[in-house]
This record gives structure tokens, sequence and C-alpha cells, in this order.
């Protein structure tokens, strides 16, 4: 379940709890359309960072690398971070879960 957030985040959708300990992964249209848009549950987020890399004065010739969290810069990468972590694994198994049993229907 390691890239199921990421897969989610792709394919445009948001975690939304629908009842306790069953959260479905929607398109936010989608979830307004099933009155679900009041419970949306963040379970991830991203964060901006500014990151460079140049080559060292070194001889060996080894990168330095140099990641600022600074929001303030223009960004050019993001972390991703759980914004929920005690529920992040049980949000994402519910809605791997709901996701799944939706396939071929």
């Amino acid at each position: 379940m390691f890239c199921t957030a990421p897969m989610l985040h792709a394919a445009g959708r948001e975690v939304y709890k629908r009842v306790p300990g069953d959260f479905i992964a929607l398109p936010p249209s989608r979830a307004a359309r099933m009155g679900l848009t009041a419970r949306k549950a963040p379970a991830w987020r991203f964060i901006p960072i500014r990151l460079s890399a140049t080559m060292g004065a070194d001889h060996e010739n080894r990168p330095e690398v140099s990641i600022t969290a600074a929001p303030q810069e223009q960004p050019n990468a993001f972390v991703f971070h759980q914004a929920d972590p005690e529920r992040y694994a049980e949000m994402m198994r519910s809605c791997l879960r709901n996701l799944l049993a939706e396939v071929g229907r």
C-alpha cells in the first residue's frame, strides 16, 4: 500500500470518511454528489521544497545537495507527508479495499 496515496492523488481523488473505519477515495465532484464534502479526511499532503545539486569542488566530483523546505521560495519538488500518521494505514487499506470492489462494475 506504499503507493496507494500517490496513485489516488494522480487520479485526482481525495479521501472521505463514510462511517467510522470506512474511507473512500473519490474525485471531489463525485464526493459532492454523494454528500461527502464535509467528511473529507486528509490522509496526506505534499510539502513544497527547493532542491538543488551541484558538483562538489573536491577532486572526487561528489555532488553537493541542498534541500530547503521553504514555501516562500519557488519549489521545484514536493515531499510526501502523512497528514494523519495514526490513521493513515487504516485509511489506505479502506480506500484500496473500496476501490478494488468497484473494479469491473
